[in-house]
């Protein structure tokens, strides 16, 4: 969807923001909001399985590193970091960690995502995830400088 590169130096994905704003900036400014969603949604999809871990685990006060010494170029959380490049606003990475933390840890979303990791235990591998995630939430996640942030509401929880 957008290209991010291994900066060696730094220990991280960037992304190519020159090419982002080339594309959408110059091109379509209209566009632009529904593609700052669409990112942030994929860093809150790229963040919920470490969150989750350490929900599982029993942590508390959550805050992800978005990159690790070593050659990390797969971990989700990097892929995040640099996707919250594209993004207007300096806070995006910890604002969207957040949003998915509080997400996760209402008991409608954790039944689900309990009952996701049963299916995989008892499967393995999975490519229809029909049932085991939540219905989109229009306008979800929204910018951490939203007047009115968008909160996700009640789920049916499919077992």
């Amino acid at each position: 969807m957008f290209s991010l590169k291994w900066d060696d130096e730094n220990g991280h994905y960037l992304a190519d923001k020159d090419g982002f704003e080339k594309i959408y900036c110059r091109t379509n400014r209209r566009f632009l909001p529904k593609v700052h969603r669409e990112i942030r949604a994929h860093i809150c999809a790229g963040l919920a399985g470490p969150i989750a871990d350490l929900i599982q685990d029993g942590e508390s006060d959550i805050w992800l590193e978005p990159a690790w010494e070593g050659d990390c170029r797969g971990a989700d959380t990097t892929v995040a970091f640099g996707l919250s490049l594209l993004l207007p606003w300096r806070n995006e990475y910890d604002s969207l960690t957040a949003v998915t933390e509080q997400t996760l840890r209402r008991p409608d979303v954790w039944a689900m995502v309990v009952n996701l990791a049963r299916e995989l235990e008892r499967v393995g591998d999975m490519e229809d995830f029909d049932g085991f995630l939540p219905d989109a939430v229009a306008g979800w996640p929204s910018s951490p400088r939203a007047k009115k942030p968008v909160v996700v509401s009640a789920l049916t929880i499919i077992k």
